[in-house]
């Protein structure tokens, strides 16, 4: 794809806005996770048995809904350095599955893209 350098400089700001967002969206879940916070400050115990039951299930839902909140975190990361790395191979912009530039509105819309929308519909 044939962009100017003050598009590939406005792209690359943007991914590296979502690649920051997403690394401290990250870093985040996982201290929370890690600290085992979920089981301290959400599950409202005022139970004084040491493993109730219902404790326990709001602890499990918590780890689980926090590790999906990470993996997707990690996710946006991920696609964000891929992009960065395509910026700097001059691949930016171009599908992966064919190979044709994909449409500016659609870099707009997800900097992060990899195909055309007619090329994911299709996959």
């Amino acid at each position: 794809m044939n962009l100017s350098e003050e598009q590939l400089d406005y792209f690359k700001n943007r991914l590296l806005e979502i690649k920051d967002e997403a690394e401290e969206e990250m870093e985040r879940h996982h201290e929370y996770y890690e600290n085992g916070e979920y089981s301290k400050d959400n599950t409202g115990d005022i139970s004084s048995v040491q493993d109730h039951p219902a404790d326990s299930g709001t602890e499990m839902h918590e780890q689980a809904k926090e590790q999906t909140l990470f993996d997707a975190a990690r996710e946006r990361y991920m696609a964000a350095v891929d992009a960065l790395e395509k910026i700097e191979k001059g691949t930016y912009g171009e599908s992966e599955i064919s190979g044709k530039d994909i449409p500016l509105e659609r870099l707009e819309a997800m900097p992060t893209a990899r195909n055309r929308v007619d090329e994911e519909e299709e996959a």
